[in-house]
């Protein structure tokens, strides 16, 4: 989205808490701006006040706010003159429906989504149709699915499973 990957996911560090990217236009950033918001979840220096971060510290300055899990979410601010005025939320990930986390985190994804001006865009790994979990989910707040877009990741693993099948 910025042309640059901040987050961590993937690489230690997963999205514990809803991340809130909010993107702002701002003729006179040449270069970008970045801004940690204040974090009331958090405590201790640093957590109390906005912190400006470079792009290079913004993942190890996410991941410790994302050790403490929670609905708390974390704000970003990302300025610069080539954007466009947008907020990305990110969810924490669903897990699978025998943990005892999973209602909790369904819940949370449903209020964030919940209201109807906001556009679902649903990441899922590619599975058998069958096993896709979101849709089930997303139904919840949009039911005929006119908001929610949908994006499969892994889909190459899918096609090596489709072409086995067919030799």
């Amino acid at each position: 989205i910025i042309g640059r990957r901040f987050n961590s996911i993937g690489l230690g560090g997963v999205t514990k808490r809803p991340l809130y990217l909010n993107i702002v236009n701002n003729l006179d950033c040449a270069e970008p701006r970045i801004t940690l918001k204040r974090d009331s979840a958090m405590h201790g220096a640093g957590f109390d006040r906005d912190m400006p971060v470079t792009l290079e510290s913004l993942p190890g300055e996410l991941a410790k706010r994302f050790a403490k899990e929670g609905r708390d979410p974390v704000f970003v601010q990302y300025e610069h003159r080539a954007s466009t005025n947008m907020t990305f939320i990110d969810t924490p990930g669903i897990p699978d429906e025998d943990s005892a986390d999973y209602e909790a985190a369904v819940e949370a994804a449903i209020a964030i989504a919940k209201p109807a001006n906001r556009l679902l865009v649903c990441v899922e790994e590619a599975n058998e149709w069958t096993k896709i979990r979101m849709i089930k989910i997303l139904k919840q707040v949009d039911p005929d699915l006119s908001r929610t877009v949908f994006a499969y990741t892994k889909f190459h693993g899918q096609l090596s499973l489709y072409n086995s099948m067919a030799s």
